[in-house]
């Protein structure tokens, strides 16, 4: 199984812990369009104290396979269905895991990775007939369609959309990245996902343009299509710099160990000091070279009213009322969850989907499925200073921050940069 694991694991002699809130496994295929069930053998992280089970989400692009929640040593399985697998080589699975623990925190251990669920085996079985659920799956490539397009920010809008329960059997919702060719990995999709779509999401500024063009070409004439922007935000992190050190480690640290680079901890990275020194010396360098951080939130408002220009859903207003208010940004480029949840109802506010999802159910509907989530993992630190310019209402002295699947103070951060220190097991 450990030629499977992608990031999110840690492995052990005989088996493999999923770790943080988001694991990927490449699993092979024979290849043949016969249904198939997946089968896995596997055990949850539980606190005796506190949490009782941990849930986890089996998911194959936007298509969500499998939803469990695991209180014991057990063994789960699912169908794949067919129209996944047909003629492929290998799948590849994001599992989803949002109730991580860490060990330190309640038992005598000085183990700090936030660990989920233990996996034992996993194995691929057949079906010689195939089930009630299979041939649910099947039917529901004949329903209307929502195609979701653009990066990785697009497949959670579409993931968010899909779990809302009064889509459920009505709407299907349909990841399609814009990165590469249309052609490409074009089994992901039901092959008439287009021909049956009724609204588009459609991400802008990211991808191939002859991919977009594509897309928009084999939409129908009638799809409603909702073009939608990512913003970013500066003013809280002002010392963003290139790093030599920011690399490629193949299998470990993609795109870098450290994806955003700060300049003034850059500078301190071959100074003879000792660890507890660093943060102080980082916070007199800081302080001495903040820049007008007003000017630059007024900077990022501009860029937000750019956005908007181009797009049908506009998030300025909002952005401008909520960045002290709500954790809108986990770090420069990465939206934090308050964004995506206003974008994902916003974009679910057009005529075609209001029929089965007025404002009120609209809004409850997003209340469960978004139960739970935080985003992205790179929360970037703030520096305190910056956080209390700002008043930001979520921000306290010693606010810890994911760094994947690590908890993390600013200071701690900041060492660890300076030292370029590994940070996955």
């Amino acid at each position: 199984m450990a030629d499977a694991l992608g990031a999110g694991w840690s492995i052990e002699d005989n088996y493999a812990w999923a770790i943080g809130y988001e694991s990927k496994l490449t699993l092979p295929l024979p290849g043949n369009d016969k249904p198939y069930v997946m089968r896995f053998t596997l055990h949850p992280l539980l606190d005796p104290a506190g949490r009782k089970s941990q849930r986890i989400v089996f998911l194959a692009g936007a298509d969500v396979l499998g939803r469990f929640e695991i209180s014991d040593r057990t063994t789960i399985d699912f169908a794949l269905p067919v129209a996944l697998t047909a003629g492929l080589d290998r799948i590849e699975l994001t599992l989803v895991h949002p109730d991580a623990l860490r060990p330190t925190d309640f038992l005598p251990t000085p183990d700090t990775r936030w660990l989920a669920l233990c996996f034992h085996s996993a194995g691929l079985v057949q079906e010689d007939v195939a089930t009630a659920d299979q041939d649910a799956i099947g039917a529901s490539t004949s329903l209307p369609t929502v195609i979701v397009a653009g990066n990785y920010y697009a497949l959670q809008l579409s993931r968010i959309a899909g779990a809302l329960p009064s889509l459920r059997g009505k709407m299907q919702v349909q990841y399609v990245d814009t990165h590469p060719s249309l052609a490409y990995s074009a089994h992901t999709r039901p092959h008439d996902a287009f021909a049956r779509a009724q609204v588009c999401w459609l991400q802008n500024g990211v991808g191939i343009g002859a991919t977009v063009q594509a897309i928009r070409d084999a939409l129908p004439a009638d799809c409603a299509i909702r073009r939608f922007a990512i913003p970013e935000m500066h003013a809280f992190w002002p010392f963003l710099s290139a790093d030599p050190r920011a690399v490629r480690e193949p299998d470990r640290y993609i795109p870098a160990r450290y994806g955003f680079g700060d300049r003034i901890a850059a500078g301190l990275t071959h100074y003879p000091m000792a660890d507890d020194l660093l943060p102080v010396i980082y916070d007199g360098l800081a302080q001495k070279e903040m820049p007008d951080l007003d000017a630059l939130l007024a900077m990022d408002a501009m860029n937000w009213k750019r956005l908007d220009s181009r797009a049908d859903v506009k998030l300025a207003p909002y952005l401008q009322a909520a960045v002290r208010r709500d954790r809108v940004f986990n770090a420069p480029t990465i939206p934090g969850p308050a964004l995506m949840r206003v974008l994902a109802e916003r974009l679910l506010d057009c005529p075609v989907l209001n029929a089965h999802l007025p404002a009120d159910v609209r809004v409850a509907d997003l209340d469960t499925a978004t139960q739970g989530f935080t985003g992205r993992r790179e929360e970037l630190p703030i520096h305190p200073a910056i956080a209390a310019h700002f008043g930001l209402a979520w921000w306290k002295p010693g606010h810890r921050y994911r760094w994947h699947a690590n908890s993390t103070t600013f200071e701690e951060y900041i060492v660890d940069y300076i030292r370029w220190t590994a940070w996955r097991p």
